[in-house]
């Protein structure tokens, strides 16, 4: 058995003094196959539309601080009354920050606001006459049909929020504080407008938001006054109304209620992908690992052949 072991394991062992003649005398093989991993690799690598991906930077708009310091005198009066005012620990940018990836978010205040063949059926975008064309499988421009999965209807909804999902990102300094989002595009032009979008309608959003909490708490406060004698109570409540009438005069002063842009949307210059060069370089290697896994082959081959 031992020896059985020690001959089956002379098979495989290669020594170098064959490799490396080997290795001379297939060198014109090895270089063939960088050759062609690396014209396969740049052949790929050109037929990849370029991407653009747009950023911005968002400070926190911090609109109800006023209010919540001010009301803040009367949590013990509102809660013995049976309602509470908002806490200042509670944070709107977090709920802001996980709206912009909820599908509730994507399908009622961006995909209104977008033509869906520019997220679901672009195949490249020509910056010479910025002009983009469609894949020809998936939507048809002049006769505005759909072919999307071989069926002659739009995308879904959800189908078009999964796309959305690999283009859009979204993240928190926590440091600084500032919200970095970016969409990618093949169309600089059309990513720094959907950037756009996804600003102005968050902070939408949280307006049209804070608008009916702040008209329903006024309503509410109105009647309270309304149903209680106690002169304290009428003016902790009356002030509770001042605020809230101070915070829809803020609404509608303020478009950034939520996302301030300090570094505003762009449209990139220079592309942000496919790195081409980097796809030649990977190419490369692996027409030479090719090559050596070839040669390592052919030696175990003759290494076999000779124990015959």
């Amino acid at each position: 058995m031992k020896n059985f072991n020690k001959e089956n394991s002379s098979i495989y062992h290669i020594d170098s003094l064959d490799f490396l003649r080997l290795l001379y005398e297939r060198k014109s093989f090895i270089l063939l196959s960088i050759f062609i991993g690396s014209l396969l690799s740049g052949i790929w690598a050109f037929s990849l539309p370029d991407l653009y991906t747009t950023k911005s930077k968002l400070a926190i708009v911090n609109t109800q601080d006023e209010y919540l310091n001010q009301s803040s005198r009367y949590q013990t009066v509102t809660g013995i009354m049976g309602f509470g005012l908002p806490n200042a620990s509670d944070s709107r940018a977090n709920e802001a920050i996980a709206s912009l990836t909820t599908f509730k978010f994507f399908n009622e205040h961006f995909l209104p606001n977008i033509f869906l063949p520019n997220l679901m059926a672009v195949s490249y975008w020509d910056k010479s006459t910025n002009k983009i064309y469609y894949d020809d499988n998936l939507y048809d421009l002049k006769s505005n049909i759909w072919k999307y999965q071989l069926e002659n209807h739009p995308p879904s909804a959800q189908q078009s929020f999964l796309k959305f999902l690999d283009i859009f990102k979204v993240s928190q300094d926590r440091e600084t504080g500032f919200v970095n989002i970016e969409i990618i595009h093949y169309s600089p032009y059309i990513a720094k407008e959907w950037l756009g979008i996804i600003i102005k309608e968050i902070n939408f959003l949280f307006r049209e938001n804070q608008r009916s909490k702040s008209n329903s708490a006024i309503k509410y406060l109105s009647d309270q006054i309304q149903e209680t004698n106690l002169a304290e109570t009428k003016l902790a409540l009356s002030s509770l109304i001042q605020n809230e009438v101070k915070m829809l005069t803020l609404i509608e002063v303020n478009e950034d209620f939520i996302f301030r842009a300090i570094d505003p949307p762009i449209a990139p210059e220079n592309k942000s992908s496919p790195n081409r060069f980097t796809i030649m370089v990977l190419g490369l290697l692996i027409g030479f690992f090719i090559g050596i896994l070839s040669i390592l082959l052919e030696l175990s081959l003759i290494n076999y052949r000779k124990r015959d």
